[in-house]
């Protein structure tokens, strides 16, 4: 059962992006799958999020068993931060890195070598890498990119095949890739 399942959490704490919201940003999450699996929607509407973006939000784009590509979820994430003119709290969960492990083949992406164990799953990664590089490029050339908080989060973290721990599940599946980009935030 996820946490995110338990009523207990359908309730307002103080998140950044309420405390955001006090200082007049728009609020934003976005996912490539359904807003209401684990019932996301309703945790960060709870968390002070006012706009949300999921799979029935992309037309026409590369989408997996979990979801849309993570270069196309980062395509709609540009398209919003170039038409809005306030501050932004913008958190992004990618689900590329998740097991199937299927994304598309840009034209310049180089895959890991197929001797390299785990190859698939590597890909998965390093295709996640490429794509937010890629947004990231293109969001420092914009105006908004000064008055943007980039929250990106990955759906799991690499699991280890020796896991030392005494738990009847790999914890190290829930190290979760976490990045917070807040460019004008020590000015």
């Amino acid at each position: 059962k996820s946490i995110l399942n338990d009523a207990s959490v359908d309730q307002n704490f103080s998140s950044i992006a309420n405390i955001l919201k006090q200082k007049n940003y728009n609020t934003f999450f976005l996912v490539g799958g359904k807003l209401n699996y684990d019932n996301r929607y309703g945790f960060f509407l709870g968390q002070g999020f006012d706009n949300f973006y999921g799979e029935k939000d992309y037309n026409n784009v590369f989408k997996t068993t979990w979801g849309i590509a993570d270069e196309h979820l980062f395509e709609k994430s540009f398209n919003i931060l170039k038409n809005t003119k306030k501050p932004i709290l913008m958190s992004i969960l990618t689900l590329s890195n998740h097991p199937t492990y299927e994304f598309p083949k840009p034209n310049n992406f180089i895959p890991v070598s197929n001797k390299i164990k785990h190859q698939k799953r590597f890909n998965a990664f390093k295709y996640s890498d490429w794509a937010l590089g890629q947004f990231m490029k293109k969001c420092k050339k914009e105006p908004f990119y000064e008055n943007t908080i980039f929250v990106i989060l990955g759906d799991h973290g690499i699991t280890s095949t020796k896991s030392h721990q005494n738990s009847s599940m790999d914890l190290s599946a829930y190290y979760i890739p976490c990045l917070i980009i807040a460019p004008n935030l020590n000015k």
